[in-house]
Formats: structure tokens, C-alpha cells, sequence
């Protein structure tokens, strides 16, 4: 066995070929390895097992959800989420900062209706305000409809 001393090193610090220090760990103490395994990773017994029943172990593991999106798919949601964040972080400071720079946050305001009229202050012209006051299209639609079945009769 070599020591230290024997070893070769050259300009840049590196050692001839198989020349090593070889290292032992010794354990301190109770040794933190789950014991309750020993039996099942013994490649002794495994292998014993295989030939009493035919088969192999394998590994249990639960396949994908059907609803995990392809590759294809995948691409395409990390592309819409780098857009989302490229124009959230277009977005000036003081709006950034009124959903604490998360985008998802502002995502969120934007599926309520009731934060419509704020993000529509805030310059999101997309977002107009529904005013309580009109009464919606479809009950426009059915008063006019009462009124022309009136002056019909």
C-alpha cells in the first residue's frame, strides 16, 4: 500500500493512474440504515424467491392519469406560461405589485367578475364594468317581446 508521500502529482495537481488514497468510513454510533429491509434487498433472497414462484419483483408504480397532457401538450402550456409570464412582467411596478408579482394572482382577480371593474381602473380595457343599474340582454328581449304581444292584441 502507498502513502501520501509516494504518490506522484504533476503541475496541475493531478495524479499519476491508479495511484488513489483509499478512504474507510467508520460509523459513529448506531448506524442510521433501516434494518427492516435486509431480508427484501438480500439478493439471495430475492433470488430464492424468484425460483419458488417464477417471477421477478417488480416495481410498483402507478401509471399516469389519463388526463396527463402529451408532449405535445406540454410544450404548449409551458410556452403559454412563459407568455403569461413575459406580459406580466411587462406589467408596470405599482399593478405587479397589487397582486405581489405573482401573475397567477392576477389570473385569479380576472376569473371573478367582481374585480372586473377594478382591473378595468387599473387599465385592463378588456374588462369593463357590469353595471347593476341595465337591465341584462335577455331581459331587454323579453319585455320587448310583452310589449309588441300587447299592442298586437
Amino acid at each position: 500500500m502507498t502513502e501520501e508521500t509516494d504518490l506522484i502529482v504533476n503541475d496541475l495537481g493531478v495524479r499519476r493512474p491508479r495511484q488513489r488514497n483509499r478512504v474507510q468510513t467508520v460509523p459513529q454510533g448506531e448506524s442510521l440504515t433501516k434494518q427492516a429491509d435486509l431480508k427484501n434487498a438480500n439478493i439471495h433472497s430475492i433470488l430464492r424467491r424468484a425460483q419458488k414462484t417464477g417471477l421477478l419483483p417488480s416495481k410498483n408504480v402507478n401509471p399516469l392519469p389519463p388526463d396527463t397532457p402529451s408532449p405535445d401538450s406540454y410544450h404548449d402550456a409551458l410556452n403559454l406560461v412563459t407568455s403569461i409570464n413575459s406580459q406580466f412582467e411587462n406589467l408596470p411596478v405599482d399593478i405587479r405589485q397589487k397582486f405581489q408579482n405573482d401573475p397567477a394572482q392576477l389570473l385569479a382577480a380576472a376569473k371573478n367578475p367582481e374585480n372586473h371593474a377594478m382591473l378595468y381602473e387599473l387599465g385592463f380595457q378588456n374588462f369593463e364594468p357590469v353595471s347593476e343599474e341595465a337591465p341584462a340582454p335577455a331581459e331587454q328581449e323579453v319585455e320587448s317581446v310583452k310589449d309588441s304581444t300587447a299592442e298586437s292584441t
